[in-house]
């Protein structure tokens, strides 16, 4: 039986800092934990009705058209308009809709069923969910970290419900928060092993891909130029090594533009040189969106003269302010923003991540001093203590970015206080995080003289253990808590199966399973953006239902 305890000592090579090397027991449990996860995330996407999937309906009439015609549709076309706000996702990056109409065509080839289709593209999303996890897993091992830490950090990630719910049904924000979590995996594992080719080729993909994945995901893009410079480039760096680094990095700008590039001259010649799709998205909507969804007359705290930092403590008549509610609903707010738990389940979260940042911060400072005091007396330098200082420093400017890009969107666009729009900043605040915690565990094992090593694993075991132990009682919990209600809802919305059979190249014809499915559904609600929800009230302020 393999035990958690073999795992070798981190290797050091002359100049270079290796990776805490994970035995082969270590990786068969961390297997099994991934193998675990997915069956999680299976269970959630059965478990979601479309009903309570925030605007899934119509992001997957996307890939719906991508499957019908072999082709990305024109944002203009009305077959992938949003009825009531008058735009199309089709403006956005569309990588998921793509590998979602991929998924659909490999079913079609087994079944006629449309809820099999459906949970061909849901699939993504539970695989973008074990993937995040296993890039925090090698995130953790290329800090240097035991596998104690690792263990804590990934199953925060994995069992976190929030996550769990993502994972449940199709959208592209737990995509591209796993598309970040291998850019930032691969500026570890650039800066440990001097950027060698095989490490720049991953990271341009990683690049790539999250280019394509969501525009919320750029901050990390942004800083990932400041990273490689200043780590793949030295002032005493020999000249025929910089003209190697140069080469790389020309490969990795034209690896990045193969893969991403296309998609802005695409959007720039369809849309008269838009290409983030943000303007042509007003005139939509100015142009087909029903009088109260219009851009020119719908609530934007700007216009109504609530300043940006205002915006953080601001309500709009709900219970909760902007921030808590993003808070709450990147923990376990759940549903259409509707089912809302007890408030321990926010509280606690908010009191571990608190501590643990809180360390982090001490953790900081101690970085900050130490690296001072070696300069003053000519001490040699900790290199891997630089690398990591200035990986924590970017990864946390990118996720402040990426909160600070949402509170603007809140504030001149849509008002829209959800955590799903930050959440590709969610493993950065959990790796900031663990790292307090094992601060703290290295910090209280110094005070056992001699013993300190034994106390810092002991420690670490035991902040894990409880770590873990705690994430299953809340997934559990919060599972229990929504799974009877979800069960008993019609698998598919009423609007989606007659939008799937108006737009179909078959025109009104449809298979058996579309027919029943369409007579057992009741009426639901139109095709509209911010979900297909059955709940009346704008996706702003739900009427949040606390579990019983």
């Amino acid at each position: 039986m393999p035990t958690l305890r073999a795992a070798a000592a981190p290797k050091k090579t002359a100049g270079n800092t290796r990776p805490y090397e994970y035995s082969k027991a270590v990786w068969t449990w961390i297997s099994i934990f991934l193998a675990a996860d997915l069956v999680l995330n299976i269970i959630w996407m059965l478990t979601i009705p479309m009903s309570k999937a925030p605007d899934e309906e119509v992001r997957i009439i996307l890939s719906d058209y991508v499957f019908q015609h072999g082709a990305l549709p024109n944002a203009w076309d009305e077959a992938v308009r949003i009825n009531g706000w008058g735009f199309s996702y089709a403006l956005r990056p569309m990588l998921v809709n793509i590998l979602g109409a991929f998924n659909m065509w490999v079913v079609s080839l087994f079944t006629d069923s449309l809820y099999a289709q459906v949970l061909a593209v849901r699939i993504i999303s539970c695989f973008s969910g074990t993937a995040m996890v296993y890039f925090v897993f090698r995130c953790g091992q290329y800090l240097g970290w035991k596998p104690a830490w690792s263990w804590m950090a990934a199953a925060i990630c994995g069992l976190m419900p929030q996550i769990t719910f993502l994972a449940g049904y199709h959208n592209n924000d737990l995509f591209s928060t796993a598309c970040v979590t291998a850019v930032m995996y691969c500026w570890l594992r650039g800066m440990r092993e001097k950027w060698t080719w095989p490490d720049c080729i991953k990271f341009a993909i990683a690049m790539g891909v999250t280019i394509l994945s969501y525009y919320n995901a750029y901050p990390y893009i942004l800083f990932s130029i400041p990273l490689f410079f200043l780590t793949a480039f030295h002032r005493k760096m020999p000249r025929y090594e910089k003209r190697e680094m140069w080469k790389k990095t020309g490969v990795i700008v034209l690896i990045t533009f193969l893969i991403a590039g296309w998609w802005f001259i695409r959007m720039g010649m369809l849309y008269d040189g838009d290409i983030l799709g943000s303007k042509t998205r007003l005139v939509m909507g100015e142009q087909f969106a029903e009088y109260a969804k219009k851009p020119s007359v719908i609530f934007k705290p700007q216009r109504e003269g609530v300043s940006y930092f205002e915006l953080w403590n601001f309500t709009h008549g709900d219970p909760f302010s902007w921030s808590k509610k993003t808070f709450m609903s990147s923990i376990a707010l759940l549903g259409v923003m509707d089912f809302l738990f007890p408030a321990q389940v926010y509280d606690y979260p908010a009191l571990i991540l608190t501590i643990g940042l809180g360390l982090f911060i001490l953790q900081f400072i101690y970085w900050i001093v130490r690296q001072i005091y070696r300069a003053i007396k000519k001490q040699p330098c900790d290199h891997q203590a630089n690398q990591d200082l200035l990986f924590f420093i970017l990864a946390a400017l990118s996720a402040a970015l990426v909160i600070a890009l949402a509170l603007y969107y809140s504030w001149t666009d849509d008002y829209q206080p959800q955590g799903r729009y930050i959440i590709p900043a969610f493993t950065t605040f959990v790796l900031a995080m663990t790292a307090g915690y094992r601060f703290g565990a290295i910090m209280i094992g110094k005070c056992f003289g001699r013993f300190a090593q034994d106390a810092t694993t002991a420690l670490s075991w035991i902040v894990s253990v409880a770590a873990v132990a705690f994430m299953i009682t809340l997934q559990a919990y919060c599972y229990g808590r929504i799974m009877p209600d979800y069960i008993e809802r019609p698998r598919l919305t009423q609007s989606y199966i007659e939008h799937r059979l108006k737009y179909s190249p078959q025109g009104s014809k449809q298979t058996a399973e579309e027919a029943a499915l369409k007579k057992k559904n009741p009426a639901g609600s139109s095709l509209s953006s911010h979900s297909a929800s059955e709940n009346p009230l704008p996706a702003s302020q739900p009427e949040l239902v606390p579990a019983q």
